[in-house]
């Protein structure tokens, strides 16, 4: 763990800014200036007022507490507290999957298995959205074993920020509410708490569960009740981007993907042993519906399967509006790891020497293919695919959206600085905003060799070209430089005079 933060940390700066960066913060600015001052119509106003804020309100607290004066300072500061955020969820998962299974090894397992999953690995370092809600995800999943295991007054505080910390990122996380009800009421009618002990603590997370989640979601001040279903409205009908996206080869609209695009999108970009360990670990509990009724740990891990595969069917059925690969439902890889060592954890327990070996021997080669994924892929582990899908269906870049963030921005900036090695002046343009900020957000050094002008040399592009009438025509230009990740193409450089 340790290892991974220093180099974690020191790689930070590989990682440009992505589509939400500048929306994300500008929400997060929109709370915090109706926190601390009597003008909230700036909120009010807003499209994004229902964006859950706690996490952009601690991003916001980090950077007026650094008082950064240059933007690149600013954003750098915003990927490292992400970062963290994430790294504080990965830890939170060791202790869970350590307590679910009582054995110290499983919990390093579902860690690093965690952690070296290529796609969150990437992603762990800008989006401040998706991997923060998955870290919140396993916080409150822990606070909440934690009350199970011994209900204390001080468990169930921390069980309810938790709780409502999760809550104010993405408003599904108050799917936890009912299931700590459920489950500890489950607790007194199995005598294995009293009813006069979960009473009292039932309305401790109740009543501080809510004054947490408005305290900490401005916009609730004017009517929790009434802003609270109008946000789970709009996520539930979220239509924000009326645009298109690249999955299986077609240009398919954001409101009107089909019904199987997540599950086709985590088949495709999940390691292929977790995959397979997934599998096996939920069929081994399905094949044992008398054991999880007397099991702590299979029924944590049938609660676990439910709160996977609830998102996922809810989506499929309602048809949500989905883009931008599974990152919206990264929140439930957790669980795919958790049953996944399941898996490990029968093999363990086999009494031939010979499938104790294999189990680990499994885990081992598992965290290896991730490791040099990672180094491999670096700094663009966000568009890995594994093996199989790459074999089946590739090249990829015909088949989904690659960089859909635009994060690979600053790595073709870059390569563009090292084009000419004499190091005369270049220009150069692009295809979007999202490039043009990059340009800001790359060091001033850079910005000396590299001018961004309205009539450039060079064109730097990347693989988000798809519109109601297909794929768009490549730029007018001769291809100078491609920047490609398991051959497929994520940058793209081209001289246009």
């Amino acid at each position: 763990m340790s290892v991974w933060l220093l180099v974690g940390w020191s790689v930070i700066p590989d990682y440009g800014l992505n589509w939400d960066d500048g929306q994300q913060r500008t929400i997060g600015l929109m709370n915090w200036t109706f926190l601390t001052t009597d003008s909230g119509e700036w909120l009010r106003g807003a499209p994004d007022r229902y964006h859950g804020p706690a996490a952009e309100l601690l991003l916001i607290a980090v950077e007026k507490v650094m008082n950064r004066a240059e933007p690149r300072d600013v954003h750098l500061d915003r990927h490292r507290t992400s970062f963290l955020l994430f790294a504080l969820g990965v830890a939170a998962f060791f202790f869970l999957c350590r307590k679910v299974f009582d054995s110290s090894w499983l919990g390093l397992a579902g860690l690093l298995l965690l952690l070296t999953s290529p796609r969150l690995f990437g992603e762990g370092f800008y989006n401040m959205k998706d991997t923060t809600f998955l870290a919140a995800t396993v916080l409150a999943l822990h606070s909440l074993v934690w009350v199970l295991d011994r209900p204390t007054v001080l468990r169930m505080i921390w069980h309810a920020a938790t709780c409502a910390f999760m809550v104010d990122i993405r408003i599904i996380g108050i799917i936890f509410v009912p299931l700590t009800v459920a489950w500890l009421l489950l607790r007194v009618w199995q005598r294995r708490f009293t009813l006069r002990l979960v009473l009292p603590l039932l309305a401790v997370y109740l009543l501080l569960g809510f004054v947490l989640v408005v305290a900490m979601w401005p916009i609730l001040r004017d009517g929790p009740i009434t802003h609270l279903w109008a946000a789970y409205k709009q996520l539930s009908d979220y239509t924000a981007w009326d645009g298109y996206t690249r999955y299986l080869g077609q240009c398919v609209h954001s409101i009107a993907t089909p019904w199987h695009y997540h599950w086709v999108w985590i088949a495709v970009t999940t390691p292929e042993l977790q995959l397979v360990l997934f599998l096996i670990g939920t069929a081994l509990l399905l094949l044992s519906p008398r054991s999880v009724t007397r099991s702590d740990k299979l029924g944590f891990l049938l609660v676990c399967l439910l709160l996977l595969l609830f998102p996922l069917v809810f989506r499929s059925v309602k048809g949500s509006s989905v883009y931008d690969g599974w990152r919206h439902v990264y929140f439930v890889y957790p669980y795919v790891v958790m049953l996944g060592l399941l898996a490990l954890e029968r093999l363990v327990q086999v009494k031939h020497r010979m499938w104790r070996a294999v189990a680990f021997a499994v885990c081992g080669v598992a965290l290896a293919d991730n490791a040099a994924q990672l180094v491999s892929t670096h700094p663009f582990q966000y568009v890995y695919f594994n093996r199989v899908a790459n074999a089946a269906l590739g090249p990829m870049e015909q088949q989904f959206d690659m960089d859909y963030w635009g994060v690979s921005y600053a790595a073709g900036l870059q390569s563009l600085a090292t084009l000419d090695p004499s190091g005369h002046q270049v220009t150069v343009g692009f295809t979007d905003a999202i490039g043009r900020s990059n340009y800001e957000f790359t060091q001033s050094s850079l910005r000396t060799r590299v001018l961004m002008t309205e009539s450039p040399e060079y064109l730097l592009t990347y693989r988000r070209d798809c519109g109601a009438a297909g794929p768009a025509p490549a730029p007018a230009g001769q291809l100078v430089r491609a920047l490609r990740v398991q051959g497929n193409t994520v940058m793209s450089l081209y001289r246009v005079r």
